[in-house]
């Protein structure tokens, strides 16, 4: 079956391909290929990769959904992303703008680790999502059972999806439609005999409808960002110790702890106005001007990375100049005149 999507080369619109593809590939005979994925139906012959291998050896936690968000949605799934990467969870999701790439980007902020999985070669993939699969190619893990120059159709990514519910211990549904793929990765994980949690939605909006019936049909509802880990912890004894060791070797920090890294141990109380760069000025502009912003979309117009925008948007709240919503749980920074 596979073979027939592995002679597909149709270029699908806005797709786009250059050089930094797969740097390798791992068989069910290797070491580090991940148990888990043995487990399912038919798990992939081969996993193409690029990036860092002992991520799939990390205990991981898919977070799936809609290309179309609503704003609750995109919350949603960029908290839950950081909230369990800070827990020591490896969070995986499918690449697709929307909220996967909110999910992505949401471990990335946490000063963790995600691993995207393609539908197509790792050298294929959408202009629009190309700043975050590069982030991801060079400090995460991108994986794909499809070589190099494989464009991706509308069989090849329903079938990718059981490999990201095989990697996972947990599915998190946030936003879907009726005909959502992600719908399909619910299913997979399932039969694999994961656990599938569904994020509730409002009874008016579209994509709630796939959410609210997969908890109809018996997926848990997520009623609270800490109630994945905590039940996992309850089913699995030793997960949390593994999620402890896997954070002090990858240096996964409460966030507190990593801004008081980025001052190099000096007291809050000792910064001084002069630590306040020219770009934190630019930033303190952009936000004047433009109002509410994104954290992550701070970051895309200032060609920086979420973690460190998170670092930048720290000291300004410090200095009373912003306050940071990301500590109220929606994820957005806003300007506040300094008094």
């Amino acid at each position: 079956m596979c073979d027939k999507f592995l002679r597909s080369s149709r270029i699908r619109t806005g797709y786009q391909m250059d050089e930094s593809g797969a740097e390798g590939c791992i068989s069910q005979s290797d070491s580090n290929f991940p148990h888990l994925l043995k487990e399912i139906q038919l798990p992939p012959p081969k996993l193409y990769y690029r990036g860092d291998l002992s991520l799939l050896s990390a205990n991981c936690i898919s977070i799936v959904g809609t290309r179309k968000p609503s704003e609750y949605g995109r919350r949603a799934a960029f908290n839950l992303a950081r909230k369990l990467s800070l827990e020591g969870f490896v969070i995986v999701s499918g690449l697709a703008y929307g909220i996967d790439c909110e999910a992505h980007r949401g471990a990335i902020a946490a000063g963790g680790f995600t691993i995207a999985v393609m539908g197509n070669g790792i050298d294929v993939y959408p202009a629009s999502t190309r700043k975050i699969r590069n982030e991801i190619a060079k400090s995460h893990l991108i994986i794909s059972e499809y070589p190099d120059g494989t464009h991706g159709t509308k069989y090849s990514f329903p079938v990718r999806n059981r490999i990201i519910s095989g990697l996972s211990m947990a599915t998190i549904v946030v936003e879907a439609g009726l005909s959502s793929g992600s719908l399909i990765t619910a299913e997979r994980a399932g039969e694999q005999g994961r656990l599938v949690y569904a994020v509730p939605g409002n009874i008016d909006n579209v994509n709630s409808i796939g959410t609210n019936k997969l908890i109809m049909d018996g997926a848990i509802p997520l009623y609270a960002l800490e109630n994945v880990a905590n039940e996992l912890y309850e089913m699995y004894p030793n997960m949390k110790s593994e999620n402890m060791n896997f954070k002090r070797k990858n240096k996964i920090q409460a966030e507190n702890s990593r801004i008081d890294e980025a001052f190099m141990g000096r007291n809050k109380s000792d910064i001084k106005p002069d630590d306040i760069k020219d770009m934190d000025y630019a930033i303190l502009g952009h936000i004047k001007k433009q109002g509410e912003q994104s954290i992550y979309a701070l970051a895309e117009y200032f060609n920086m990375s979420v973690k460190d925008m998170s670092v930048r948007i720290t000291i300004l709240e410090m200095h009373g100049f912003v306050y940071s919503a990301v500590q109220l749980e929606i994820g957005r920074a806003s300007c506040r005149e300094r008094v």
